[in-house]
């Protein structure tokens, strides 16, 4: 059987990766749209996050009370663990827990063993427990 000069079709075929870039529109909208997103995740970041009791900042060794009130006794401990592991940059913060308990948080640039005998004694003084309310 002759088929004579027949060429076999052949389907066109849809490309394997979608087509890069769209309308304007839509991608200004998606960017708009992630920004909000962005910023409604910060804003719940922001809002539930503790708020600190007070932050001791450490600088060129020295440590001094950026925000709130810091027992004297405490800020001398400061200063003197600091000076022991020879840190001369960084914060401590003291964050609300479990109602009225205050932990330390400190900045990445506190090595572990000044953490630790920081948060000794905050726990031996007696201040971890908050400020004591007048009885009345």
């Amino acid at each position: 059987m002759w088929l004579g000069n027949v060429t076999p079709q052949v389907p066109e075929r849809e490309p394997c990766l979608p087509e890069l870039g769209g309308e304007p529109e839509n991608v200004v909208t998606t960017v708009v749209e992630l920004l909000l997103v962005a910023l409604v995740i910060w804003g719940l970041w922001t809002a539930l996050r503790p708020r600190p009791q007070f932050v001791v900042r450490i600088a060129d060794g020295v440590p001094r009370v950026g925000k709130g009130k810091v027992p004297p006794g405490f800020l001398q401990d400061i200063g003197e663990v600091c000076a022991r592991h020879r840190v001369s940059q960084g914060e401590v913060r003291g964050v609300a827990v479990e109602g009225r308990r205050i932990a330390l948080k400190f900045s990445g640039s506190m090595p572990e063993p000044c953490r630790q005998q920081l948060r000794n004694l905050w726990n031996l003084s007696g201040w971890s427990s908050g400020p004591r309310q007048a009885r009345g």
